[in-house]
């Protein structure tokens, strides 16, 4: 159905335009109602409407044949994965890593002529470039299923893809898990020599990480009034991540569930920061005097007045061992990222014999194989525990009494 006007412009010039309508589309319910305007005959803006009717059946009729390019699929995947509770920020990783991925290599191929070959094809350019290419293997196969559920093809040739080691090294971009991490000796060393040179409001940063295991996004966005004095403990509701184009945003929501709630304080990491929210307009960095602006943030960045960058304390890390490195390496301290302050918490607790449950609620762990696994993070001391035990074992003999009585048979 569809209507044929003239119409009259601003100018006098008179024109023709249309209206119709074309039912619902199948995807979203919304009414089909194609409009143009501008035309100088009835029979030009005619002609025009049957075109675009007859785009508007080829696109259906694509859609449900699987006509369509991946790069297609993959914007359709994405308005339905940004709206499926995810975090900005994991959408926007997942869409970069598609972009610069899979795009290159599978985005001009229909997707129902997609096959074993150029899915192989595509894993095999991702072990040239990426130490986890299993995960974006992965996440082509998870758009790969939505073209199933969406009934464009049968079957996903993903599936099918030969999965292999390589003996490729890979451009080393982060520290190791079974690296990054301190033994309790080491801990109370680099706090201490962080606290000697740098400033103040950094230290009780590194300090809290470290003696409470909150995430770094999750300090930044600490309140002063988060802080419950008469409990000794931090209130956890909120932590600074990243939105949909990578900046840097407060989110109201933990990381996961379990993230909400409070963390207690031992009483040097709790004087620390009372410390600090009682002395908020100087400390000394490097002998200078900084003034604050007042701010309701715990650590509050001076240039701004609010939080830092997310970024912040990966760069202050950085520069404490870059200008230090010698003197750190003497004391026995490799480098570190933020994030293993919070392992070093794991160890700390696992140190202490403290129950893994236990840990698995400081820690605010979702699952305890989690924390089991950031437990297996023995310091050097516990990883020769057991030869110690068996030196113990072997100099009294493998067995009570086995030793002497040998002896007694040599005797006799």
């Amino acid at each position: 159905m569809v209507k044929y006007q003239k119409y009259e412009t601003a100018s006098g010039k008179e024109l023709w335009k249309y209206s119709g309508y074309y039912g619902f589309d199948d995807k979203t319910g919304k009414k089909i109602q194609p409009r143009g305007r501008g035309f100088t005959t009835r029979a030009e803006a005619k002609l025009h409407y049957e075109r675009k009717i007859e785009q508007i059946k080829n696109k259906s009729k694509a859609q449900h044949n699987g006509d369509i390019r991946f790069e297609e699929l993959l914007e359709q995947f994405l308005k339905y994965y940004k709206n499926s509770g995810i975090k900005p920020g994991t959408y926007k990783k997942f869409k970069d890593e598609m972009e610069r991925y899979a795009l290159p290599i599978l985005g001009d191929i229909y997707i129902q002529k997609i096959d074993i070959n150029d899915c192989q094809k595509a894993y095999d350019q991702l072990k040239k470039y990426r130490k986890d290419h299993r995960k974006i293997k992965n996440q082509i196969k998870t758009v790969l299923d939505f073209a199933i559920t969406k009934q464009y093809i049968d079957s996903n040739p993903m599936e099918y893809v030969l999965v292999s080691k390589t003996d490729l090294r890979y451009k080393k971009r982060r520290l190791d898990s079974s690296e990054n991490f301190y033994t309790p000796e080491q801990l109370m060393t680099f706090l201490e020599a962080y606290k000697e040179v740098e400033e103040f409001q950094k230290f009780v940063y590194f300090r809290l990480l470290a003696f409470s295991g909150l995430r770094r996004g999750e300090a930044l966005a600490l309140f002063e009034s988060d802080v419950l004095r008469e409990e000794k403990a931090i209130k956890v509701t909120k932590t600074l991540t990243e939105d949909a184009q990578g900046k840097d945003m407060l989110a109201h929501t933990p990381k996961t569930e379990t993230s909400n709630g409070l963390v207690y304080l031992d009483d040097d990491t709790y004087n620390y920061v009372i410390e600090l929210i009682n002395n908020r307009n100087s400390y000394d960095t490097y002998g200078n005097l900084t003034y604050l602006t007042k701010s309701k943030y715990l650590f509050v960045s001076p240039k701004t007045g609010r939080h830092y960058h997310r970024s912040a304390p990966n760069d202050w890390l950085k520069n404490f061992f870059d200008r230090n490195d010698k003197a750190l390496k003497k004391r026995g301290l490799h480098r570190i990222s933020p994030h293993g302050l919070r392992h070093s918490q794991a160890t700390l607790l696992f140190e202490l014999g403290v129950d893994p449950k236990d840990a698995q609620y400081r820690l605010r762990h979702k699952n305890l194989k989690t924390t089991m696994d950031i437990y297996t993070h023995l310091s050097e001391n516990r990883k020769q525990t057991p030869v110690l035990k068996l030196d113990e074992f072997s100099s009294n003999g493998a067995i009570s009494g086995a030793t002497p009585s040998i002896s007694k048979e040599k005797k006799s």
